[in-house]
């Protein structure tokens, strides 16, 4: 099953013996569900280097090549079974020095380690880290019987798993539940940058009695790293980046929908969004991310209350933001806007007198920011235009001016611009001249 370790023990191998005078290669292929002999053919002469021409059989090249060698041959992610022979790869027991490892799904594998909880990795993790510091007997005592639990034991090995993820998250503090629970948002398997999600908790306000914008950002990063610790967010490969794994995603998803006590979350990340939802489902969530779908278009006047976040980024499809979208959205704290190809905001954004972040990095075809002259007529009180703003990005986009009331918003602590097309406006306007 997905999570209990068979890619990274496949990394570790590949990264500790490629090199080594053990083997003069090491192949590391992923096999996937459904993948077709001529794809792991290909793999494997990219992986080695080998030409083949047009008119050559691959497997009896692969075999030709592979026979005067000693090499190690890891095959990940195996749904099925798979003819080595056809594929060209010599019988390793007939050769000195030649070793296969595999790792699969196949579920009869699985169920011979459906007790064994010690072999599921993840939750090995995060059950001991929540137990790491905890020197006091008592504590572990309920902690094993808490996992010794008829409940705890199902026969379903996914739902066992998800279980002991779950035990693991409740042993956070309510300020780390909330952090954790919020980074669902995000599409599986998707690179977070680190600083748009802590802006993201700031905005939020999941971070109370912070006296500056800065303390609050050195919480928010203890937070993470506290998350990081306990493995309920990962680094990703890439700098400055985490992922969520998708177990934990699932585990996130399922405390937030349909438990009252926790923020309803209603995501629809990462893939085709095959309907708009009902009105009711807007009425009743506080976080909504329909981010990096095929999102064109949006509902006219939808009824958010709740809603304290809004995710809408990376949607190249969406052009218009009805003019009344935002007008029952009253309690909205962060909206993204950024990398969508919406050409204005609507008029409906004076409605929005608690949003703290908005980004609308990227919308390259904007040009303007709305000030209060921009409309003759707004139903919205101008009076408390977005004065609860604290964060705006408007990186890579159209826009060259910015309206003179933002010299007013009080609260306004990060602007983040591209120098490129705005340093000479800055200086020009002397935008903040006392700070």
């Amino acid at each position: 099953m997905p999570g209990v370790g068979k890619t990274t023990l496949m990394e570790n191998l590949n990264n500790q013996l490629d090199g080594d005078e053990m083997f003069d290669i090491v192949i590391w292929v992923t096999v996937s569900k459904g993948s077709s002999r001529r794809k792991v053919q290909d793999e494997i002469t990219i992986r080695i280097e080998l030409n083949v021409g047009k008119d050559e059989s691959i497997a009896r090249k692969l075999h030709s090549y592979l026979k005067k060698k000693r090499w190690l041959l890891l095959l990940d992610d195996v749904w099925e079974d798979i003819n080595l022979l056809r594929i060209g790869i010599p019988n390793c027991e007939e050769l000195d020095g030649c070793k296969v490892v595999l790792d699969s799904r196949d579920l009869k594998i699985v169920d011979k380690i459906l007790d064994q909880c010690g072999n599921l990795p993840l939750a090995i993790v995060t059950v001991g880290t929540a137990l790491r510091n905890k020197d006091i007997i008592s504590v572990w005592n309920d902690t094993l019987r808490t996992l010794l639990n008829p409940d705890m034991r199902s026969t379903d090995l996914d739902d066992m798993y998800k279980q002991l993820l779950r035990f693991s998250y409740d042993q956070l503090n309510d300020y780390t539940k909330k952090c954790f629970l919020y980074a669902a948002l995000y599409p599986d398997g998707h690179d977070i940058y680190i600083d748009d999600l802590i802006e993201c908790w700031k905005a939020e306000g999941l971070c109370e009695n912070c006296k500056s914008f800065a303390d609050a950002h050195d919480r928010e990063r203890h937070i993470l790293e506290t998350l990081i610790d306990a493995s309920m967010l990962q680094r990703s490969t890439r700098p400055e980046h985490v992922r969520m794994h998708q177990m934990l995603r699932d585990v996130a998803l399922k405390i937030t929908w349909p438990n009252s006590e926790s923020p309803k979350l209603l995501v629809r990340a990462g893939g085709k969004l095959q309907h708009m939802p009902e009105d009711t489902e807007w009425e009743q969530v506080e976080r909504i991310s329909f981010m990096s779908s095929d999102l064109s278009s949006l509902p006219m006047k939808p009824t958010c209350a709740e809603l304290t976040t809004l995710f809408l980024q990376s949607n190249p499809a969406l052009k218009v933001i009805p003019n009344s979208f935002f007008a029952k959205m009253s309690r909205l704290r962060v909206l993204d806007l950024s990398n969508t190809e919406i050409q204005s905001l609507p008029m409906s954004l004076f409605a929005l007198l608690n949003l703290q972040g908005l980004n609308l990095s990227g919308c390259r075809h904007l040009k303007a920011f709305p000030s209060m002259t921009s409309y003759m007529y707004v139903p919205f009180p101008k009076h408390g235009y977005l004065e609860n703003l604290e964060l705006l990005d408007i990186r890579g986009t159209g826009i060259t001016c910015l309206p003179p009331e933002i010299r007013k918003f009080p609260k306004l602590h990060c602007l983040k611009v591209s120098s490129t097309n705005f340093a000479d406006y800055m200086e020009r306007q002397q935008l903040f001249p006392n700070n």
